[in-house]
Formats: C-alpha cells, structure tokens, sequence
C-alpha cells in the first residue's frame, strides 16, 4: 500500500454492481451458489462494547474507558423475491445450483452455514466471509406498484474479522 500522506490521488471505489452473495451448498471441496435477485447487502456493523472504568481519581476530571466484547449487526439482505429459485426457497433446488436449503429454508432450520460477499473493487475481487444463521425473512408488500421485494438477516455467529483482508 503506498503511503498517500500529502498527496492528491484518485479515488478508485466503485458503484456495488456485479456483487453477489454466495452460500456454501456443504459439499467438500466447497461449493458455492449465488443468491438469485440481490438488491442489496448491508454489511453488519462490527463494534466494541464501550466499558467506563472511570474512579474518584480519573485525570482531568473525564471517564475513562476500555472495550469490551466484540459484536456484530446483522447483514441485511434485500432481494427481488422468487420463491421459486433454490436460492430463496425452504427447499433448494439444484437445477439452479442450490442443492441444499434457500435462505427461506435456513431460517427455518436455523443452520449455521458459510456465506460470503463477492464484490470487485478498483478491478479487485474483494471477499467478505461470514458464517450465519438466517434469523429473519420480511416477506414483500403485494402492490401493483413496484416489485416484490423482500429482506432476510443474517446474524454471524462467530468473529470473522480476521478473514476480512
């Protein structure tokens, strides 16, 4: 990484086209699949429990503080709903590559499974893996104006800060 201090230079992020999201199907080696209709993923916060250890002789008058256990926000993910593809079904379907359960059927079993964010940035594959348990589905409004679109959650069970590059 070249140090940048006092010098303009490009900016290279990118627009989050092309992302995915990818499910491990269980198989060994792993296998893969991408979720069908992805609008959106909003990556889950990773914060610090903020613990005060503030005494009658703090300097300066002012808390003191150190950080507690880390935790993680769900990730929030909004799809265009087909409950007919594997990927957001109860059931799979392998026809199109999901073998094992949809995002539906995960939160009904409330299996721990390996997922990952796939997104290309400044013409780099970044990759943001987690294991998750999909602990919500918010089934779409029905209009006739807009899409059907819905949002499941995934809660990451463990810390996956030190897969993160």
């Amino acid at each position: 990484m070249a140090d940048i201090t006092n010098t303009f230079y490009e900016n290279t992020t990118d627009i989050g086209y092309g992302t995915q999201l990818l499910v491990d199907q269980g198989a060994s080696p792993t296998t893969w699949a991408a979720v069908k209709g992805v609008v959106s993923i909003k990556l889950g916060k990773l914060t610090n429990e903020k613990i005060k250890r503030t005494h009658l002789r703090s300097p300066n008058r002012a808390h003191e503080y150190t950080t507690g256990l880390a935790d993680y926000d769900a990730i929030q993910v909004r799809v265009n709903w087909d409950p007919n593809h594997g990927s957001q079904s109860a059931a799979g379907n392998a026809g199109d590559g999901f073998t094992g359960a949809g995002l539906l059927g995960l939160n009904i079993s409330q299996a721990t499974t390996n997922f990952k964010a796939v997104l290309t940035i400044d013409g780099a594959t970044f990759e943001w893996p987690f294991s998750g348990k999909v602990i919500s589905f918010d089934p779409p409004e029905i209009t006739n104006d807009g899409l059907l679109e819905a949002t499941f959650e995934i809660q990451p069970v463990s810390d996956y800060r030190s897969d993160l590059p």
